[in-house]
């Protein structure tokens, strides 16, 4: 993403037909990042279904960088992460994540995407909570990921990151 200061890609969002865990990479700049858990999305004053994206992403009407809690009074009471991600840093994003990016002055990142049978594993209990967001179809793919190497946990990432 090439932005310039101020912009964002669109509102508060959550990627939530492909479960991907994302890891944004700031090459140049930096951005404002507001997280929420998805267990908080029902605060966030979702838009009506047929307005979210092309990719089953859930859009949200809450601002969360200004803090406009005299617009979105639910939002005061969420848990949600605040915090800046500068040139040469990588951050995660787990899966289904709310969150919403606002670039701090040119900035130039790139989002990488990562699926995983931990990621199925969400997806398989959204389908039994009777979630119409998650494809059926593609959960069943991602079961069928083989799991990490032995030598490999998800925690040693940011280590393989590195290297």
């Amino acid at each position: 993403f090439i932005e310039a200061g101020g912009s964002r890609a669109y509102p508060a969002h959550q990627h939530g037909g492909d479960l991907t865990h994302g890891f944004q990479a700031m090459l140049q700049g930096a951005k404002r990042v507001v997280h929420w858990p998805y267990s908080e999305r029902h605060k966030l004053y979702p838009v009506l279904r047929s307005l979210t994206t092309d990719f089953s992403d859930e859009v949200y009407m809450a601002e969360g960088v200004r803090h406009r809690f005299d617009l979105f009074p639910s939002m005061a009471d969420t848990e949600a992460w605040e915090g800046t991600v500068r040139e040469g840093e990588l951050l995660f994003i787990p899966a289904l994540g709310v969150h919403v990016f606002e670039s701090v002055g040119t900035s130039f990142g790139l989002r990488f995407t990562h699926q995983d049978r931990a990621v199925a594993e969400i997806g398989r209990r959204l389908l039994d909570e009777g979630s119409s967001t998650v494809d059926e179809g593609f959960v069943e793919h991602l079961e069928a990921l083989p799991p990490y190497p032995p030598e490999m946990e998800a925690r040693e990432l940011p280590a393989l990151a590195r290297r």
